[in-house]
Parts: structure tokens; sequence; C-alpha cells
């Protein structure tokens, strides 16, 4: 259940992003493509880790579910980035 926890979290956090964004003001050409295209790219890559391992959840070993935890935490990193860069560095 915790997966399915952290997939619901995910969806909802980057629903906030894409809100935020967009009463930011970005539009949908130069630095703003870029902001959109990051935060895009930083969700992907969390789907790409949260539903694998969903589904393989209930058969994987400890020792996989210890790499899933620090996939996790390089792109945990990689969306800190993404939102610094994209908050912090053009406003």
């Amino acid at each position: 259940r915790s997966l399915l926890v952290a997939i619901a979290a995910t969806v909802a956090a980057f629903l906030c992003f894409f809100v935020a964004g967009s009463q930011s003001g970005w539009g949908t050409t130069g630095a703003d493509l870029m902001r959109w295209g990051g935060l895009a790219i930083a969700g992907v890559a969390w789907m790409g880790l949260l539903l694998p391992w969903y589904r393989r959840g209930e058969v994987m070993t400890p020792a996989e579910h210890q790499a899933g935890m620090y996939a996790g935490l390089k792109v945990w990193a990689l969306t800190d980035v993404v939102v610094i860069l994209a908050w912090g560095r053009y406003n």
C-alpha cells in the first residue's frame, strides 16, 4: 500500500507544480518551455521508478527494495534541481 500512497502523492505534487507554473505565468516558449520540460522529465522519472516497483513489489527481494529506495533518492534530487532551476534561477 505504501507504493500506492507514493504514486498518489507524486501525482498530487506534480499537479501542484504544474498549477504553480501556470500561476507563475509560464508560457510555452524559451525558458518557460524548458521549465515545463524539466517538470515533465522529473514526473516521468518518478513514474518510471514507482510504477514498475508497484507491479513487482510483492516478489522483490529486500535488496531490490533497497535499490529502489536509493533510486528514489536520485529521482528526488533530480526533482529538487528542476524545481530550483524553474523557480529560483529565472524568477
